[in-house]
């Protein structure tokens, strides 16, 4: 059964591969793709489009973009929503275990100073594995928040989960990737 997951995972990683070009799985990093290569690492990338409510009847908006999600609450789900969105991962690369060091996700407010992230969670198949709180500027910028995970550690597989607190319906939070860095 072990072993059916894995050449699934590979060939997920491949057909990404093949369907999306190599830059997005680069994508993330402010150096180039050549000093990534020569350090012995990857970014794995999941783009915008691939978030989910946790709770659909929660949001009035929650619509793909070119770049990612726009959401937008119903007066129901004014207060605190969790989405999510998977990181596609190899777990075992030619034999040795891939080790995650560092995670982020991008989301931007329309009105930083009162509606926002505010906690994010890592997710493997065995459960939760990191907590941590996103402290956001009050602005209406878009912003990366990232975690990095030291000593790196080995998940079979890997979600992010992201509480938005909207401050009120007319407020608007865009989700924009995720991705992970990962070694052997």
């Amino acid at each position: 059964m072990g072993s059916r997951r894995i050449r699934f995972a590979i060939l997920a990683v491949l057909v990404l591969l093949l369907v999306t070009g190599s830059t997005p799985i680069l994508a993330g990093a402010a150096d180039t793709p050549d000093q990534r290569a020569s350090e012995g690492y990857s970014d794995l990338v999941n783009y915008g489009t691939a978030w989910v409510p946790q709770s659909r009847n929660s949001f009035a908006r929650f619509r793909p973009m070119g770049w990612g999600m726009e959401a937008k609450v119903k007066p129901v789900g004014v207060g605190d929503q969790w989405v999510h969105i998977p990181i596609p991962f190899m777990s075992v690369g030619e034999g040795s275990p891939v080790l995650i060091e560092y995670v982020e996700f991008c989301a931007m407010s329309s009105n930083g100073a009162a509606s926002a992230p505010t906690t994010f969670h890592l997710w493997s198949d065995g459960g939760r594995f990191k907590i941590g709180p996103v402290t956001w500027p009050a602005d209406n910028d878009r912003h990366c928040i990232g975690v990095t995970l030291s000593p790196p550690v080995w998940e079979d597989s890997l979600g992010v989960s992201v509480s938005l607190h909207f401050a009120n319906t007319t407020d608007q939070i865009t989700l924009y990737k995720a991705w992970a860095r990962v070694r052997p």
